[in-house]
């Protein structure tokens, strides 16, 4: 589940909530907007929004990071889904395409979003490794684990 001015709304905070097939269902205040299944899910990871890009990232079941821009999800169409011709089912209709992806070869366990300044990074915490990703898609670093973690909290400092 995540929360943000996903599309650059002013005001208000809109609701994402990934569903157990992948599907990511999104709400503006308390009606159902719109839902997109993202490709090669099978089953939920973590999700975060990143407010600066207006994308979410999220961790596939094929053990990569991936980052989808809100604008793609919010165009994208699913032509089963549609009711037209088959003439149009073939020619139109954009598909879900993820921004960049990052194999990181551990399934997730949490995803946070630390900025400094003018910069920001993905920190993503595996089952043996923490994870240090620039906005595109870029390992920053990488730290070995030698335990079994459940969950971390980073923050920014700002050293004078």
């Amino acid at each position: 589940m995540s929360h943000g001015p996903f599309g650059g709304v002013k005001g208000r905070d809109l609701l994402c909530i990934q569903s157990m097939d992948g599907m990511l269902m999104f709400f503006e205040q308390e009606s159902y907007a719109f839902g997109r299944y993202l490709p090669g899910f099978l089953l939920p990871g973590p999700i975060c929004y990143n407010p600066k890009t207006d994308s979410f990232v999220t961790v596939s079941s094929s053990r990569q990071i991936e980052n989808y821009k809100y604008q793609v999800l919010a165009v994208a169409t699913d032509a089963d889904s549609r009711k037209e011709t088959e003439h149009q089912k073939m020619g139109v209709g954009k598909k879900v395409v993820a921004d960049w992806i990052l194999n990181i070869g551990e399934q997730a366990l949490d995803i946070c979003i630390v900025s400094s300044n003018q910069t920001f990074s993905y920190f993503v915490l595996g089952e043996r490794n923490l994870f240090c990703i620039k906005e595109n898609g870029q390992i920053r670093f990488m730290k070995k684990i030698d335990y079994s973690p459940s969950c971390f909290l980073p923050y920014g400092s700002s050293t004078s």
